[in-house]
């Protein structure tokens, strides 16, 4: 009994509640896998851990050089009880990461930091002390989460790249010693038992390390630059131009509100649940803000989407709601002029629909057009870069050189299976097949390229020439 109560009680209340930090920490894993998944953030590992009762008290009982104690209150000061890692591909994933977690969750000042920078040996990850999470919807389904930061002062969450994480493991198992959970003060490394010269050699190694570790970085930047190109800066400075061929809506029209969305909503995606209110909304707005107000206008809009290839690649953590697959189909259909629309309502989905955007670019959106102003840097699916070359012949040759017999039509005589869509030209209106295979849309691409010659106009596809005009 006497040496009980020499145990100090923060220790004592540490042990108590450890059952439940594990479960807050699982918490956390799951979260943080469905957040990055939403926000189309490809990640290699997500994993959180509550630290150790011993890892605990080692670390509570720390000296500074003088002697005194690091921690004089230790549960009020001690902010990595519970950590998470985030292991990404690339660095620019790593700042999407950063952004995200900021964006959606209270950050300790000054926000990330990097030790690495202050050390200069190669280290390089990005460390977050989360305070609180905004969304409520995370605060009623993950209690003990959400328990456990209004006990302790916060939660850490390290962010780095695979090349770093690979540098960070093995120096730390070289270097450093750590606690045992078996009982043994420490397990140490035979890097301690060598002469002061090898040590430094040995760290002289490790920053050159950390030199083949940021030129691994830029490679895989490079690599994922070319498969998704970053469109922050077109969506977050420019307003693309708007459709000029959103779809002419015959009477009667149904409003598009939340009672209406509800009943679209169950009607495309019948194997989902319909999502929150508060998502509801935002997708009203965002749809009204792109000129869709009536429900014929949504559907007509989203008439050549295919919905099915767009969910196949959105591998979200758990099933989407209707409100997300509707989301991704909009982005799929107006790309950085939703992203546009997003970031006026709020930031934080802006945010996430440029991640998903990223996802689609280099899978859904793959064409693009060299020699049109208007097109150039813009990635468009099949479907679309048919209609845009339909209209781009149309004013430079007249409608009658745009037709394609079964694809392109002056007048609304196209068989009923072509679910035929009315562009509008300054010529004058055309319809167009809507209902095309991939291929069937690229043998009409070249067709049209086929009747600019001498405009030097490319169509590349996954950034490889499809066809130039002759």
């Amino acid at each position: 009994m006497n040496d009980e109560r020499t145990v100090a009680g923060h220790l004592w209340d540490y042990a108590e509640q450890h059952e439940r930090y594990q479960l807050a920490a699982a918490q956390l894993a799951s979260y943080l896998r469905e957040l990055l998944s939403d926000a189309g953030i490809d990640t290699f590992t997500v994993e959180a851990r509550a630290k150790s009762l011993l890892s605990y008290r080692v670390k509570s009982e720390k000296t500074d050089a003088a002697g005194s104690p690091k921690y004089v209150r230790p549960a009020q000061e001690i902010e990595d009880c519970i950590a998470a890692r985030i292991i990404v591909f690339t660095k620019r994933a790593r700042s999407q990461a950063v952004k995200l977690l900021e964006q959606t969750c209270a950050v300790r000042a000054p926000g990330a930091v990097n030790p690495g920078h202050d050390k200069h040996n190669g280290y390089d990850s990005d460390h977050l002390i989360i305070t609180a999470f905004q969304d409520e919807e995370v605060q009623r389904r993950a209690r003990d989460l959400h328990w456990f930061l209004t006990v302790r002062p916060g939660l850490e969450v390290q962010i780095r790249t695979v090349a770093g994480h690979a540098w960070a493991e093995y120096e730390h198992d070289v270097r450093y010693k750590t606690p045992s959970d078996e009982g043994q003060d420490a397990v140490t490394s035979g890097y301690d038992a060598l002469p002061a010269d090898q040590q430094l050699l040995i760290d002289q190694l490790f920053v050159e390390a950390g030199g083949l570790r940021k030129y691994l970085d830029a490679t895989f930047d490079h690599i994922e630059q070319v498969l998704r190109p970053d469109i922050t800066n077109q969506a977050s400075h420019t307003q693309p131009e708007p459709d000029d061929d959103l779809i002419v809506i015959d009477t009667p029209t149904v409003a598009l509100n939340d009672t209406s969305l509800l009943s679209y909503l169950t009607g495309r995606y019948p194997d989902h649940d319909l999502g929150s209110e508060r998502s509801r909304e935002f997708v009203l707005e965002c749809a009204h803000r792109l000129g869709l107000s009536t429900v014929e206008a949504l559907d007509a809009a989203l008439q050549d989407v295919d919905t099915k290839r767009v969910a196949s690649l959105m591998p979200y953590e758990n099933q989407p709601t209707a409100v997300r697959r509707l989301e991704d189909d909009l982005l799929a259909r107006f790309e950085e002029q939703l992203i546009v629309a997003a970031l006026q309502i709020s930031t934080d989905r802006g945010a996430l629909l440029e991640g998903r955007l990223r996802r689609l670019r280099g899978k859904l959106l793959i064409y693009t057009v060299i020699g049109v102003d208007r097109l150039e840097g813009r990635f468009m699916t099949a479907a679309r870069t048919f209609r845009e070359l339909v209209r781009y012949v149309s004013e430079k040759q007249g409608p009658q050189e745009a037709t394609i017999p079964g694809l392109v039509s002056l007048k609304d005589d196209l068989d009923s299976g072509a679910r035929a869509r009315q562009i509008r030209t300054a010529q004058g209106p055309l319809w167009v097949n809507s209902n095309l295979s991939r291929s069937a849309a690229e043998v009409g691409m070249v067709t049209l390229l086929g009747r600019l010659q001498g405009t030097g106009i490319r169509l590349l596809r996954a950034g490889d020439e499809l066809a130039a005009s002759p």
